[in-house]
């Protein structure tokens, strides 16, 4: 699985390597700083966004809403349903006690 870094601190972090580490025993350059800015600077941003949480409360007998945007859905589909189908939230854990979850 990928890891997901944020690029202006993976430059960051190496330009403070190569301001501290990049000469050798003749002092040139190790590492040759443009390129490797060049190569983070054009790898594409992967499409990431925070997970949010919520879970179904049970309204009546038949039907369940979600507790983060207050849409129904029919009790048959609770059970098939790891997300939310209107806001997207993912119910296949509880939230984490906060009701503070993220609009968008």
């Amino acid at each position: 699985m990928d890891d997901y870094i944020s690029r202006q601190a993976a430059i960051d972090e190496l330009m403070k390597t190569v301001k501290n580490n990049s000469r050798d025993r003749f002092g040139g350059a190790l590492i040759h700083w443009t390129g490797v800015k060049a190569i983070l600077t054009w790898l594409p941003a992967a499409d990431v966004r925070p997970v949010v949480r919520s879970e179904w409360i049970m309204h009546d007998n038949r039907t369940w809403y979600c507790k983060r945007c207050k849409s129904w859905i029919p009790d048959e589909q609770r059970y098939y349903a790891n997300w939310c189908l209107f806001c997207g939230a993912d119910m296949r854990e509880k939230p984490d006690g906060n009701d503070d979850h993220d609009p968008g």
